[in-house]
């Protein structure tokens, strides 16, 4: 073996040491440990999709209404009956 080859090999070494590898090699062949985390990440994604559809349905309820309050021509018509008939709904 070259000494340029074991000074690679060195560097290599080196670099996976600091990646922490083997914690993660560990981490990854844990089957239960994996299904729970997937499990807690995709209930935390579900909630934090309905905490952002919530917040931009409410933003989009409150501009339409107050589009409707200044009677904007033409459009102030169309919104009311489409908050009328979501309101009906709730």
């Amino acid at each position: 073996m070259k000494a340029h080859d074991s000074a690679l090999i060195e560097k290599l070494i080196a670099t996976l040491e600091r990646m922490n590898l083997d914690a993660y090699i560990e981490h990854v062949t844990n089957r239960r440990r994996m299904i729970w985390m997937n499990l807690f990440y995709g209930m935390l994604r579900g909630v934090g999709f309905s905490f952002g559809f919530t917040v931009l349905g409410a933003a989009l309820i409150v501009l339409l209404r107050h589009l409707i309050t200044e009677n904007i021509p033409l459009i102030g018509g169309f919104i009311a009956e489409v908050i009328h008939a979501i309101e009906e709904r709730m």
